[in-house]
């Protein structure tokens, strides 16, 4: 390619790619973005001769003054300051490659697409950000150096005269058409060495000492939304439930690392609700206060926690299901836990910031204030109570159960009365929440659109109309069904199931995989998990899939783990660890055993033999290789009529035979040109001066004479000889009688 294409590019893929690393960050809207897209599409084209940028400056400049006006007034009326001045920012870039004509034009280009790199540094937390930087590192390496190169040509390139008397600027146009001025080799060197100071600059970020972001800001990323869950619950109210692949949570469970690939779907309770109006479902005052009882650690707390209404039991959380999850940041409070969590281990950032005490809902709720992702361990109870225990049960709840009891007045009687008829053969409360829950398995059919219930109740309408509905028509039903024969219930929202990640070794639970059901009362027992929805309604999330596209997108969201972990909430608590267990890791263990770096010096020391033969090979083959390479430059320069010779081959002979005397003794001060030092060798009698004189005359014309003309009509062959003679001469013994040539003179 021609420079000046080679500079264009390098330019665009500098901008693009901090372009890319706001706009995949989903804070500039759509519109936005599309038309930043086609803004610099087009500007590539919109550059003279085609059009001249100078006429639209006017025009420019008045649509800058209202993009400020805009953006002041949206940061007035409450958007956000930083993407508010990215997308001034994406107005100014767009604005000035339009009018680029200068080298000074190109500079504003990568002032503004740095500001955009670091404006998307606080709006992209995603793993693209990290993609986006890394191509704007070697993008950015290539434009700055083609840059000053062609500011070079542009300002300060002149052409001396011989006489030196007078100067003029060189037509730089048709330099700017080369194409040997940038070659492959350099856009590769150039790469290397930007991921090389990238590579550097990432190690020291993990060891250089910090202290954690909590000292000077709070650490942030924009909170999930999703469709499927929500801080509360209204029938009808979310439209079309889209089947949303991000994911919310990871979640390693037991003490083996694939445990969780044989552990069944499980219920990852979140938010619960007692109220239940109007086709909402809601907390009222009177919803039960979740029991725990905390335990402060070294780093944080342990909270045991009690579903059922008493005091909490440590032993019983000692014999749960482990699950530590890392649970992205979403728009609400809550932290999720499988079926019955029973206890919470957090770990609490030793400086400010808003989590630094935890808050507890109702019903059961675990909240815990974060604005970042956050990693707890959970300890569940999974398992159901046995039947016979749950048949134990007497069929009249407590009195401090009324709230899970309370009936919304518009709910027609009719409803009332198909409870009592689908449980009239029970005799147990539990049966009876059986027969509920499989009358709705058998008559209702799953679906995820919505209809107008035309000023009806949802419930009603569900039940004798639609008779179909998704997880929360479900689950509210038989919550309603269950409190109209005397069973507390309650709705529980959160998610179900999830993916198995077999290169992360982590269940991965995403937006889509969002779901309701019930919690029922049973005395003696407690509160007990109960799920109405058709089994076939599961989000396609939670299936596995083994396709090559699905293996990448598992590979894709494990880097993407590691980037949340490692970068982005990255402190002095995991860099404290990470060196913790590199000190393990390069310790002997205490029974004898090898671990770690003692294991890899034993393998070193019994393939010692093998691995220094390695060594010394690929050493003699990096040297061979070098020799052959500088060899074959050298038969390259020495060719004729080839497009290929890199220096007039009458010069190579003078550079090989100058540097010959040299180590004969007969060095050129510096100072002294070839010419003065071939006459003082002339002068001073020295053997083969003349013919040295005479291949020195040839070098002038070869290399300065003017035009290529005069460089051809020079004898190569000629040349040659006299490079022949000269060595001769000098390695000639001196006869007898001859003076001797005080060399240091030279």
């Amino acid at each position: 390619m021609r420079f000046r294409d080679i500079h264009k590019l390098s330019s665009y893929l500098m901008v693009i790619a901090a372009y890319a690393a706001v706009a995949f960050s989903d804070e500039l809207g759509t519109l936005t973005v599309a038309l930043g897209v086609v803004g610099i599409a087009i500007s590539w084209f919109w550059e003279p001769p085609r059009v001249r940028p100078d006429r639209w400056t006017i025009a420019w400049n008045i649509a800058a003054i209202f993009a400020l006006v805009y953006t002041f007034l949206s940061v007035i009326g409450g958007g956000g300051v930083v993407d508010s001045f990215a997308r001034f920012l994406v107005f100014l870039l767009v604005a000035k490659l339009f009018s680029r004509v200068t080298s000074r034009d190109y500079l504003w280009c990568y002032v503004l697409a740095f500001s955009l790199l670091t404006a998307g540094s606080a709006l992209n937390g995603d793993l693209s950000y990290a993609l986006c930087f890394l191509a704007f590192v070697v993008f950015a390496t290539w434009a700055l150096i083609l840059f000053h190169l062609r500011r070079e040509m542009d300002e300060n390139y002149l052409l001396k005269h011989a006489d030196d008397a007078s100067s003029e600027k060189v037509e730089v146009e048709r330099i700017l058409l080369s194409r040997r001025i940038v070659g492959p080799a350099f856009l590769v060197t150039t790469s290397t060495v930007s991921l090389a100071i990238f590579l550097g600059a990432s190690l020291m970020f993990f060891l250089f000492p910090r202290v954690g972001f909590g000292l000077f800001f709070q650490k942030s990323r924009s909170g999930l939304s999703m469709a499927g869950f929500s801080d509360g619950v209204s029938l009808g109210g979310h439209g079309v439930i889209r089947d949303d692949p991000r994911v919310v949570m990871r979640v390693t469970m037991g003490d083996k690392p694939d445990q969780g690939k044989f552990v069944p779907p499980l219920h990852w309770r979140g938010v619960a609700f007692d109220y239940y109006e109007g086709g909402q479902w809601s907390r009222s005052p009177a919803g039960h206060p979740t029991r725990f009882v905390e335990h402060r650690t070294g780093t944080g707390k342990s909270i045991f926690i009690s579903m059922n209404d008493r005091e909490p039991d440590p032993k019983q959380a000692k014999r749960g299901l482990r699950q530590e999850i890392y649970l992205e940041p979403i728009d609400t409070t809550v932290l999720f836990g499988a079926s019955m969590p029973v206890r919470m281990d957090l770990d609490l950032p030793r400086f400010g910031g808003r989590m630094s005490r935890p808050g507890w809902g109702l019903n059961g709720e675990i909240r815990f204030p974060h604005s970042a992702g956050i990693k707890y361990v959970v300890t569940s109870d999974v398992n159901l109570p046995k039947e016979d225990l749950l048949n134990q049960s007497p069929s009249t709840p407590p009195g401090k159960m009324t709230p899970y009891l309370q009936l919304p007045r518009e709910l027609p009687p009719r409803v009332i009365q198909l409870a009592r008829s689908i449980t009239e053969k029970a005799t147990t409360p539990f049966e009876r929440a059986m027969a509920i829950k499989r009358f709705l398995l058998a008559n209702y059919r799953y679906t995820l659109k919505l209809h107008d219930e035309a000023g009806r109740e949802p419930v009603d309408d569900f039940l004798f109309e639609r008779k179909m509905g998704h997880c929360e028509y479900f689950s509210t039903a038989m919550a309603i069904l269950l409190r109209a024969v005397g069973i507390p219930s309650r709705n529980v929202n959160g998610f179900y199931g999830g993916e198995w990640n077999e290169y992360g070794n982590y269940v991965a639970v995403r937006s889509g995989d969002a779901h309701s059901w019930v919690e029922a009362w049973f005395e003696g027992v407690g509160w007990v998990t109960l799920d109405p929805t058709p089994p076939g309604a599961v989000s396609p999330f939670g299936r596995r899939g083994d396709s090559i596209l699905d293996e990448m997108r598992r590979m894709v969201d494990t880097l993407r783990l590691q980037w949340f972990k490692w970068i982005i909430e990255y402190d002095l608590a995991r860099q404290v660890g990470m060196f913790k267990k590199a000190a393990e890791w390069l310790t002997p263990s205490k029974g004898g055993g090898r671990r770690g770096a003692a294991t890899v010096g034993g393998f070193l020391n019994q393939h010692k033999r093998t691995l220094s033969l390695v060594l010394v090979g690929g050493a003699v083959l990096a040297v061979g290789g070098t020799i052959l390479w500088r060899r074959r430059d050298m038969r390259l320069s020495l060719r004729l009529g080839s497009g290929r010779a890199r220096v007039h081959p009458v010069t190579a002979l003078y550079l090989r035979t100058a540097a010959f005397l040299a180590r004969r003794g007969y060095r050129r001060p510096e100072g002294r040109t070839p010419r003065e030092h071939a006459a003082k060798l002339c002068e001073k009698g020295i053997p083969g001066a003349v013919d040295f004189a005479a291949l020195t005359e040839m070098y002038y014309a070869a290399r300065f004479g003017e035009g290529a003309a005069l460089a051809r009509a020079v004898k190569v062959e000629e040349a040659r000889r006299l490079a022949e003679v000269v060595r001769k001469a000098i390695r000639r013994p001196r006869a007898a009688g001859e003076p001797m040539v005080n060399r240091a003179t030279h």
